[in-house]
């Protein structure tokens, strides 16, 4: 899977510098400049889940043989390697599930036990729900008044939005840049959680180009074959 980083940056201003400290503080996790748990806190049985296959199989697995609920066992009855195995029933791909996982039931069982608890039983659908993106930031690096950092795929004006909400008296300017030039691409201006002015424009325009040339540093040589809107 392909990774696409987009660069974020902070910057506050319009208080006093005892209060800008404050608000990166209150980002500061153990060993990083930002960390997404500050703002609203990933529960701790959820940071260690696991995602993929396996857990997919166990959900469904439980939830048929549990609740009678086969709704994902029909969904993965559609899945090109399920058709490969020349499965085409609900008991053949739930034998066959049992067979080739073990534990498939239990850790069916843990997984439901995390999601009446959480809403949710794993970190990834639970980080995109609550953070609005899939991964906490990372290479975070502060200058002055200014922070940067990265993430994946998608920048995070909701969680700024909720930062300047609890430090009302400060600024917060916020930029993010996808590093496919002129894609996703976007600057804001939160104060006491209110949308002062936002700026979103449509991807791969002059516009687009223009703001991320200003975040990113960098422009794609003349040859980019992207065509500009």
């Amino acid at each position: 899977m392909v990774l696409n980083w987009v660069k974020n940056r902070i910057t506050l201003h319009d208080a006093e510098q005892e209060e800008i400290d404050k608000v990166f503080d209150f980002l500061k996790g153990e060993d990083c400049e930002v960390d997404f748990n500050k703002i609203v806190p990933m529960p701790l049985e959820l940071r260690d889940t696991e995602i993929g296959n396996e857990a997919e199989c166990a959900w469904a697995y439980y939830l048929a043989k549990e609740f009678g609920n086969y709704t994902e066992i029909d969904k993965m009855l559609m899945y090109t390697w399920v058709k490969g195995e020349e499965i085409t029933t609900r008991k053949d791909l739930l034998d066959f599930l049992l067979e080739e996982q073990d534990g498939i039931y239990e850790m069916g069982k843990e997984l439901y036990r995390l999601d009446t608890l959480y809403g949710f039983h794993d970190w990834y659908d639970w980080s995109m729900e609550h953070w609005r993106t899939t991964v906490n930031a990372c290479d975070a690096r502060r200058e002055g008044n200014i922070i940067e950092f990265e993430t994946i795929w998608l920048g995070v004006p909701y969680l700024m939005r909720i930062v300047s909400e609890k430090f009302p008296n400060v600024t917060l300017d916020y930029e993010f840049a996808d590093e496919y030039f002129g894609y996703h691409v976007g600057r804001y201006t939160f104060m006491a959680g209110i949308v002062m002015a936002e700026y979103e424009p449509a991807d791969n325009t002059v516009e687009a180009r223009q703001l991320a040339k200003s975040i990113l540093g960098w422009e794609p040589p003349e040859d980019f074959s992207d065509d500009v809107a």
